[in-house]
């Protein structure tokens, strides 16, 4: 995870024809000279060049934005932290004006809140806050560990996984607008017209920004910047000796959706509501096997086939008696369980999290997490041994074994997994200097270096 820095954040503003899901195309700068980097090519009739983005910019830019390619040049800013391009906003059609703003006086919005951003963050830094940036999100966190204020709860008994109230701003949001808000826009535009009212597109753009929003900053020029009320998980290796140096390793921000309920759209926590089952006793996690084939992929592919060895695939293979994940249905992978600890599988996870200070491959892990938040768990109460034998067009297997087969992990996880736990814990109280737990990724030659890293 890395630790927010002010000085990173910047704007570039350019002309740009196109973004796709690896590049933006960049034909000049502002004050039309050429871009500073990227391979050179021609693109309707403009030579213009490359410029690698992540996948995540292009998804982002398009939930907001119907046009990827333009005919003419576009002005833009490439907002930055570091060397990576975290969101893109394009200049917007003034309505109130009737033109597009002078490219020369321009200033996008993020460019705005950089100003904004630094100082609010530094009042709770002032605070005895922490503040991090995992690639889309800023969050920071209350360093008191005073036992009537804390800012969590414990998510399971023995204190490993916690819940951490946050506040946070996500960067790709600001200066970006919905087609509904752009509509509401015109239609503002259109009233103060005829009113002999004079309202900024800016001014416009903050409502809706502002909406939704329990806390935000305000600028002068009325731009805002959303500051959202949000809970995080967080794993803590040594929590029975709370005055000790401690390492937390956190995640990304909980999530929620839209989603379609009874005919209406509703807001639905799914990530923060898992975070809370996560510790259940009376109706506990397991592991299923969507987990396996999701986070093998991600890890895989960042850290090679040498770190998915807490995985233990052979193992599940063998317990589950197929031959590829993949061959299996939908149904049998979000199902099954396996023999894995859920706070073990979060652990791993964070632990990657923590070490992790590239950027790209920090929206590569929370990707991860989430999709092991939202799908990568089956609660007890939602097994049904049915749903998990591995039922395939032409594959003959005898719904007996598999039920046997299913019941035997249950059985394991339920009865063993506790008493497991606790024998843990307790070699890690005994001296951190034999903390060695490889759920989380990190052992005990980077036990050291991983304290200072964090208190620094």
């Amino acid at each position: 995870m890395l630790s927010f820095e002010f000085n990173k954040l910047r704007s570039d503003y350019v002309y740009i024809t196109k973004l796709t899901r690896s590049y933006v195309y960049v034909v000049c700068n502002r004050d039309i000279e050429a871009y500073g980097f990227g391979e050179t090519y021609t693109h309707l009739g403009h030579e213009i060049r490359k410029v690698p983005i992540d996948a995540s910019v292009f998804s982002r830019f398009t939930k907001f934005n119907s046009m990827r390619e333009f005919k003419e040049p576009r002005l833009a800013t490439l907002n930055f932290y570091g060397d990576d391009i975290i969101s893109i906003e394009i200049q917007k059609y003034n309505y109130i004006q009737g033109a597009f703003e002078s490219p020369k006086t321009w200033r996008s919005t993020f460019d705005k809140a950089i100003p904004l951003i630094e100082k609010r963050i530094q009042y709770y830094i002032n605070k005895g806050f922490s503040a991090y940036m995992n690639g889309e999100t800023i969050f920071w966190v209350s360093n008191n560990i005073d036992e009537e204020n804390k800012p969590y709860v414990n998510a399971n008994a023995e204190g490993t996984l916690r819940i951490y109230k946050t506040k946070a701003i996500k960067l790709f949001r600001i200066g970006a607008t919905s087609q509904k808000a752009m509509d509401k826009i015109r239609q503002i535009a259109k009233d103060s017209l005829e009113r002999g009212v004079s309202e900024t597109p800016e001014q416009m753009e903050s409502d809706n920004l502002a909406e939704n929003t329990s806390d935000g900053v305000i600028g002068a020029d009325g731009v805002v910047v959303p500051i959202l009320e949000a809970k995080m998980l967080a794993y803590v290796p040594n929590p029975q000796a709370p005055k000790d140096e401690q390492i937390i390793a956190y995640s990304p921000v909980l999530e929620s959706k839209m989603v379609l309920s009874r005919g209406r759209m509703v807001n639905v926590n799914q990530e923060e509501r898992m975070a809370y089952m996560l510790g259940s006793s009376t109706n506990p996690c397991y592991v299923n096997i969507d987990f396996i084939v999701n986070t093998a992929k991600t890890i895989g592919k960042l850290y090679g086939n040498e770190a998915m060895d807490f995985l233990n695939i052979p193992k599940v293979l063998e317990e589950t008696g197929v031959v590829n994940f993949y061959n299996l249905s939908a149904q049998s992978r979000k199902y099954t369980p396996i023999s894995r600890s859920p706070i073990d599988c979060i652990a791993w996870i964070l632990g990657y999290i923590y070490r992790e200070t590239d950027l790209k491959k920090l929206t590569e892990l929370s990707k991860a997490f989430r999709q092991t938040m939202v799908g990568g768990f089956v609660r007890h109460s939602d097994i049904n041994v049915t749903n998990s034998v591995f039922k395939k067009s032409g594959e003959k297997r005898v719904l007996k074994a598999r039920t046997e087969e299913v019941n035997k992990v249950l059985s394991v996880l339920h009865n063993k997994s506790l008493e497991t736990h606790y024998d843990r814990i307790k070699e890690l109280s005994d001296s951190s200097q034999t903390f060695s737990l490889t759920a989380n990724g990190i052992n005990s030659s980077d036990f050291t270096s991983l304290q200072s890293d964090h208190l620094s």
